[in-house]
């Protein structure tokens, strides 16, 4: 793989990569995050075909949600 970068190879050997995880909407769109601490996660991209889901402030890339366990 070749990398074309303004920046030295050492800054981006040395950058963090978070873990990403994606989560299917009831529409069928996908969320796409990253997992940070305590059971948070933060939105990255939605991609989806209901004009709907782009329309919910819920999913705006940024927002960060808390993951819940709901157990019966």
């Amino acid at each position: 793989m070749i990398f074309y970068t303004p920046n030295p190879l050492d800054l981006l050997a040395n950058q963090e990569i978070n873990d990403r995880r994606e989560y299917r909407l009831p529409s069928g769109g996908i969320l796409t995050t990253e997992v940070m601490e305590d059971n948070r996660v933060r939105i990255l991209s939605l991609t989806s075909t209901d004009p709907t889901d782009y329309m919910n402030s819920a999913f705006a890339p940024g927002r960060v949600i808390e993951l819940r366990l709901d157990v019966e």
